[in-house]
C-alpha cells in the first residue's frame, strides 16, 4: 500500500484497486515495476491516445518526472513485454469488480436513471476457429458512464451473463433497458427482485408473448400516446410511442413477474436525399406504469450504450482493430478504456463556462497539456 504523503494519488483509487492481486511472482527478486504503477501509466497514456504498448512505454520515459508526482516509479517504466504480459494475467472477473467499485462510489445516478445492457465482440480478439471475446456491459444512459461488464464466450451465453451482470451492480429505483435477447423471464424476475424496473423488447425470441402484443393492440385499448420528431443526418425520423396498462393479463403475460405496461413503437424515417420511407415496428414489456412521453424517451436512451459506448470504443480508441488474442488482453483492455472514457466524461462541469469538448479533442489536449491530463484525470487525483 503507498502511504507516502510526498504523492498525490487518489485514497479513491488505491483503496479500488489495491485488492487487485498481482498475477506475476512477486517474490525471489521479480517484484519490480508495481502493478498500480502500470495501471496509471497506462491509463495516463490512453487518455493521450497512446494504447499500443510500444506506446505506453514510450509515453511513460517521456514523461517520467510528470508521473513520479503521483507514484514512485523507482525502476523507472517496465518494458512493453512486461505490461502486455501483465494485462494477459490480470484476471478480468477481479478487475471489474475493482473498476465496479470505483464507479460506483460516484452517485450519478438518480433515482428512474436509464442502465441500458448490452453486449459487443471485440474482433480483434478473435482467434483461428474461436470467435472474439464478447463482452456485456452495464452503462447509464443519461450520465454516459460505463458501470460494469462481462465476459462470454458467444453472444448466444448473454442471456446467461446478463442476471450476473444485474447482480454486480445497484439497481435500486433505476430503469433497466434490454434488446430482445435479453427479454426472458428470469431477467424481468431478477430485476423485480433487487428493487428495479425494466424495460425489454419483444421480439421473435419470445414468440408467444410478440404474438400476444400484436392481439392487445387494439386501437381502442390505447391509454396514451406520443409523437416525437427529430430531424439530422440527411433524415427525418418520426415516433410513435402507444401504451395499454389496461390489458388483459392471461397466462402468457403473467409470467412476466412485475408487468405492468405494453409498449408499441412505431419509427417511420424519410430519407431527405432519396424520399425513401422506412417503417419499423417495435413491441415493449415494462414493469413501469408511466406515460407515453416517458417511454418514448427511455427507450430511445436505450441505444445511447451503442452510440454513446460502444461507437466511441470503435471509433475513437479502435478497440476492434487491437490484436489482442491472448488470454485476458482484451477483455483487461476493455477496462482501461471504459475507465478512460468515464474519466472525460466526469471532467465535464456544466456550470463552467470552458467549452465541452469530445472525446477526441479532450485527448489531443491530453497530449499536449499535462495540467489538462491532470484535469482528467480528477477522479483519481482528487485526494478526497
Amino acid at each position: 500500500m503507498y502511504t507516502d504523503s510526498s504523492y498525490h494519488y487518489d485514497k479513491h483509487f488505491i483503496s479500488s484497486f489495491s485488492s487487485l492481486i498481482d498475477p506475476r511472482r512477486t517474490t525471489n527478486g521479480n517484484y519490480t515495476y508495481p502493478m498500480l504503477e502500470i495501471l496509471f501509466l497506462t491509463i495516463s497514456a490512453i487518455l493521450s491516445g497512446r494504447d499500443t504498448y510500444n506506446d505506453i512505454v514510450i509515453f511513460g520515459e517521456i514523461k517520467i518526472d510528470w508521473l513520479r508526482k503521483y507514484f514512485p516509479y523507482e525502476k523507472g517504466i517496465s518494458s512493453h513485454d512486461t505490461i502486455s504480459k501483465l494485462f494477459q494475467e490480470i484476471d478480468n472477473e477481479a478487475f471489474n469488480d475493482c473498476f465496479t467499485e470505483w464507479i460506483s462510489k460516484y452517485s450519478f445516478t438518480n433515482k428512474e436513471s436509464v442502465i441500458s445492457i448490452d453486449g459487443k465482440c471485440i474482433k480483434g480478439s478473435a482467434k483461428r476457429k474461436k470467435g472474439g471475446v464478447h463482452i456485456v456491459s452495464a452503462f447509464a444512459s443519461e450520465q454516459g458512464l460505463s458501470l460494469s461488464q462481462l465476459v462470454t464466450d458467444k453472444k448466444s451465453n448473454e442471456i446467461t451473463a446478463i442476471p450476473d451482470l444485474i447482480d454486480l451492480i445497484s439497481i435500486k429505483d433505476k430503469v433497466i433497458t434490454i434488446d430482445a435477447m435479453g427479454c426472458q423471464t428470469k431477467i424481468a424476475k431478477k430485476i423485480i427482485h433487487k428493487e428495479g424496473d425494466y424495460v425489454l423488447q419483444v421480439k421473435g425470441n419470445q414468440e408467444k408473448t410478440e404474438e400476444e402484443l400484436k392481439i392487445q393492440f387494439n386501437p381502442d385499448l390505447v391509454d396514451d400516446s406520443n409523437i416525437t420528431e427529430d430531424v439530422g443526418h440527411g433524415r427525418i425520423e418520426t415516433r410513435i410511442c402507444e401504451i395499454i396498462t389496461n390489458f388483459e393479463k392471461n397466462s402468457t403475460l403473467e409470467k412476466w413477474k412485475g408487468i405492468q405496461s405494453l409498449i408499441r413503437v412505431t419509427s417511420c424515417v424519410i430519407d431527405q436525399d432519396s424520399d425513401k420511407e422506412t417503417v419499423q415496428t417495435r413491441y415493449y414489456i415494462s414493469s413501469l406504469n408511466t406515460s407515453a412521453k416517458e417511454f418514448n424517451r427511455i427507450i430511445r436512451l436505450h441505444w445511447a450504450i451503442e452510440n454513446n459506448l460502444h461507437w466511441c470504443l470503435d471509433v475513437i480508441f479502435r478497440e476492434d482493430n487491437k490484436q489482442r488474442k491472448k488470454e485476458n488482453s482484451a477483455a483487461n483492455f476493455s477496462i482501461i478504456y471504459k475507465i478512460a472514457l468515464n474519466l472525460m466524461q466526469m471532467t465535464d462541469d456544466r456550470k463552467s463556462k470552458e467549452k465541452k469538448g469530445s472525446f477526441k479533442e479532450k485527448i489531443t489536449r491530453s497530449t499536449l497539456d499535462d495540467n489538462y491530463r491532470e484535469k482528467l484525470l480528477n477522479a483519481f487525483l482528487c485526494n478526497n
